[in-house]
């Protein structure tokens, strides 16, 4: 069955659409009125609203309020409130999802138009380009560095906060060097110049959550073939024969190794016991030896 692609407006609240149109972004259809779509249409429409934090007053509450669907998402520019006062006015606005906005930071006064153009520029091609591709959930949107953790935003508002400590490349590294990163004008990875070093969103959720990410790669057929290889790799290097594991038997076992069937959680659990490991021990031991 084939995926419908939704369409994706933006719209700008209190910003001169000519503004938004002078980036000249490929794929980028601004909106020129905000209206709410019909109800036959809503779940073919992402609109993504645009705007400043100053703006976001009664009139914008009640508007968001008449126009708004459950698949409008907002994209606020923090020029001025502080984060209390953003929190009150997303309840005002109920939306009580994260993944339906986000609140790009920065130190610019209101008036330095330039910089937050450039800022804008930057989160709207990572957006187009992932809606393009239909890859919002693998793209960095947007990522910063605070008190040691890096936090990562997906092209579809997903959050990742990850201790620098935790990653591996990055947790000796001098602090300094660490804080100077860039962001993939496509939002494909995050790059530390003076490292080099590369790290895309799968990469920074498998620290995260291996277990999830795991879980959305074996959806892949070559990929099961290759974790099954690397499977055996480890069983074999272990010294464990196929009949070996409790829980699991050996002829569910070749079939794993063979990538003719994906391995579950209750088979991942019984292989990490056998091999003196956590699930999560296991599985990033696994990943280690993928070819």
């Amino acid at each position: 069955m084939k995926t419908e692609t939704k369409a994706f407006q933006v719209i700008p609240y209190g910003l001169p659409k000519g503004r938004l149109e002078s980036f000249k972004l490929p794929g980028l259809r601004i909106s020129k009125t905000w209206k709410r779509p019909e109800a036959k249409d809503q779940h073919r429409v992402w609109q993504l609203l645009v705007t400043f934090s100053h703006l976001l007053d009664a009139s914008f509450v009640t508007a968001f309020q008449k126009n708004a669907t459950p698949h409008t998402k907002l994209l606020v520019l923090n020029d001025r409130l502080g984060s209390d006062r953003l929190a009150s006015l997303l309840v005002d606005l109920q939306i009580r999802s994260p993944q339906r906005f986000y609140v790009a930071e920065a130190n610019w006064a209101t008036g330095q138009q330039e910089n937050w153009d450039v800022l804008l520029q930057s989160l709207l091609g990572r957006l187009t380009a992932a809606h393009d591709t239909k890859d919002s959930n693998r793209r960095v949107l947007d990522a910063r560095l605070e008190d040691g953790v890096l936090r990562t935003v997906s092209a579809d508002f997903r959050r990742l906060a990850i201790p620098v400590a935790k990653i591996p490349p990055l947790a000796q590294a001098a602090p300094a060097a660490v804080q100077s990163f860039e962001i993939d004008e496509d939002g494909s990875y995050l790059y530390w110049p003076e490292l080099d070093v590369h790290l895309g969103w799968e990469q920074l959720a498998q620290i995260v959550d291996p277990v999830a990410v795991h879980k959305a790669k074996q959806k892949s057929r070559e990929f099961n073939v290759r974790y099954g290889a690397a499977i055996q790799q480890l069983r074999q290097d272990a010294g464990l024969a196929l009949k070996a594991i409790p829980g699991l038997s050996d002829k569910q076992l070749r079939r794993i190794e063979r990538g003719d069937c994906r391995l579950t959680s209750n088979a991942a659990e019984s292989l990490a016991q056998a091999h003196g490991m956590q699930p999560n021990e296991y599985l990033q031991a696994v990943a280690a030896l993928l070819k």
